[in-house]
């Protein structure tokens, strides 16, 4: 179970055998495939990636990997080959995302715990059999990687650790890949990888902005319910990216929907992503400038719209709509309201209703029938109205103690 995932690493420590093979210059193509998970039990991560390449040069060290999503082609016919690009000089890694609305230092973070095993593989593999090879970190996750007699990897299986990338992420991380259309030297056209060069940006606060009341929406499998803060969270017109459509499900697949009422200073930051730690018991979230650290935070959902590094922090929201994060320096204490002392949020009040319930199974026709009049049809206003009449209509579980544990976490 997880207790021996996590310990795998300290168990095989010690049995150091010769580094793998030295790589070859080469490119290849990846099929993927679904990856059962060793952490999450009945977990099986679907790939969320097609027409994935990979290139190295030996000359140099440059590698790079170019990912095109699967997962948004209901959006828009554009979004169909939305695409990432990471290339790595050693281990200094570049990566412009998502057609362009980022660029910045490090890897894409569905390659993070990839990029990070990789690179360690040379000093911390362990030969586990002819041309097989296991890295593993409990503070990062499990690689094993098969290298053929050519020293061209040929398999790899990859699980971020739940530690690493929070647990609702551990499914879009993980990889299980076979190399294909494996092309060597000069042929590989490894040598002309171009490199990534990011436009100097610096992050600043939305010109200041009134207090406006919405509603945000947060699904999960179970969690303390009314507790908002460094939780990534989405707003109405966010529903249909953050949760997915037929076929591209994704947190439509968690157990309950959670809505909060909110008081909201619209001087927005930029985007910090926040995830459960299992182990400290603390959600961590990345760091924004100090002065700007009690602002809520906004980006267009899942960074699909917007300028580069800064995708949907300010201006509207009217195509795929926004994510959110509450900062729990800027909530509000009782009896304050927003602005009070330099407090940026305040709760109203919040509902919560079980997804895989008989009342919201009723709806379920009404909303994939929505979804045909919807596809590839943003802001996808058919699916909202069905999704927020069984909120509206079925009852409130969020007052049962049963269901305020952390169940969603280990």
């Amino acid at each position: 179970g997880t207790l021996l995932w996590l310990v795998l690493g300290s168990l095989l420590g010690s049995a150091r055998g010769k580094a793998p093979p030295p790589l070859p210059t080469f490119a290849a193509s990846a099929a993927l495939h679904p990856l059962r998970l060793a952490q999450i039990e009945g977990g099986v991560a679907e790939p969320y990636f097609h027409d994935v390449t990979f290139r190295h040069d030996a000359a140099t060290g440059r590698t790079e990997l170019r990912v095109v999503y699967n997962q948004f082609a209901y959006v828009s016919a554009a979004y169909a080959d939305l695409f990432s690009r990471q290339v790595c000089d050693s281990e200094a890694c570049y990566t412009e995302g998502r057609n362009g609305t980022g660029c910045w230092k490090g890897a894409l973070a569905n390659l993070g715990a990839l990029t990070a095993l990789w690179y360690s593989l040379p000093r911390a593999g362990v030969q586990t059999g002819p041309g097989e090879w296991l890295v593993s970190d409990p503070a990062i996750g499990n690689m094993t990687v098969h290298f053929a007699d050519d020293g061209v990897p040929r398999a790899m299986l990859v699980e971020p650790s739940i530690t690493n990338v929070g647990r609702s992420n551990v499914w879009a991380y993980s990889w299980n890949i076979t190399f294909q259309d494996i092309r060597m030297g000069k042929a590989s056209g490894a040598a002309h990888i171009e490199g990534i060069s990011c436009p100097q940006t610096e992050q600043h606060a939305c010109p200041r902005g009134p207090v406006e009341r919405m509603q945000l929406l947060r699904a999960s499998n179970g969690e303390p319910w009314g507790h908002f803060d460094n939780r990534d969270m989405m707003n109405w017109l966010g529903q249909g990216v953050t949760l997915g459509a037929p076929g591209h499900w994704s947190f439509m697949n968690k157990r309950f929907l959670e809505v909060g009422d909110f008081d909201i200073n619209t001087t927005y930051a930029p985007w910090r992503d926040c995830n459960w730690d299992p182990v400290s018991h603390v959600e961590k979230c990345s760091v924004v400038p100090k002065d700007l650290d009690r602002l809520v935070s906004r980006s267009s959902s899942e960074q699909l719209t917007g300028p580069t590094n800064a995708p949907g922090q300010c201006g509207p929201d009217d195509v795929v709509g926004s994510w959110f994060v509450l900062p729990s320096s800027g909530q509000c204490a009782a009896g304050e309201q927003v602005g009070d002392g330099g407090c940026t949020w305040k709760s109203r009040g919040f509902k919560v209703v079980e997804l895989q319930s008989e009342c919201v199974q009723s709806y379920s026709d009404a909303f994939l029938q929505a979804w045909h009049a919807d596809w590839q049809r943003p802001p996808f206003r058919a699916t909202t109205r069905i999704l927020k009449e069984a909120v509206r209509k079925c009852p409130n579980v969020g007052y049962q103690p049963s269901l305020r544990a952390r169940a969603f976490y280990p």
